[in-house]
This record gives C-alpha cells, structure tokens and sequence, in this order.
C-alpha cells in the first residue's frame, strides 16, 4: 500500500505564550552506566565509574556543538572522551602491561633481539 498526503496552508498563533525547545541529542553514554577512566587504564589501573547526570553544555566556543559532561556518583564530572567501556579498558591496560613487560625483559638482557 502506498499512502501519499500533501497539506498547504498556514498557522497562525495570536497572544502570549512561553515555549520551549528541546534538540535531540544522542550521546555515548547514559545514566547509570557502568564506564571507566581512560588516563588510569592507561597507566594499568582500572577505575569504575557509574554515570549519575548527563549535562549538555553549549556555548559560543563550540559553534553550536553539543559537549557533554557525565558526573558521576562522587559529584566528579569527566568529559566524554575520558571514559571507556569495560572492554576498551581492560584492553588498554593489558597493553600497558605488555610493553612494561617488554621493557623490563629489555632492561634485563640489552643485548637481546627483538
């Protein structure tokens, strides 16, 4: 079946009236996630971190871009590209680990090839 409607016409609104407008916004992660920090998986430490509040900041700086700033349970506010999912950050610091390892092979024997 193939509907098709084309309307015309005008609306007009007379008198006071206060209105508000809402933009739909998607962002990576919501309320009550479970993410962690990006700058200690990468030293090796896993921090866990359970989103309470997703802020939308707006401003002249960023052109009308949204940003948004995620606090979480102990009132911290971290922007969206310091946290991770649980996979990118076990993943970030076993690499970590991997190339302490390394480095400590290399410190033990310097002569060795890699």
């Amino acid at each position: 079946m193939n509907f098709s409607y084309v309307g015309g016409g005008t609306v007009s609104f007379y008198g006071c009236f206060k209105y508000r407008i809402l933009w739909p916004f998607s962002h990576k992660y919501n309320v009550g996630d479970v993410v962690y920090y990006l700058p200690k998986a990468e030293k090796g430490k896993l921090e866990k971190i359970v989103i309470k509040k997703v802020h939308v900041v707006r401003s002249a700086g960023t052109v009308g871009k949204p940003i948004f700033m995620y606090k979480d349970n102990y009132n911290s506010i971290y922007n969206e590209y310091d946290l991770v999912w649980e996979g990118e950050a076990i993943l970030i610091a076993r690499t970590y680990y991997e190339i302490q390892s390394n480095l400590a092979k290399l410190a033990i024997n310097p002569c060795r090839e890699w």
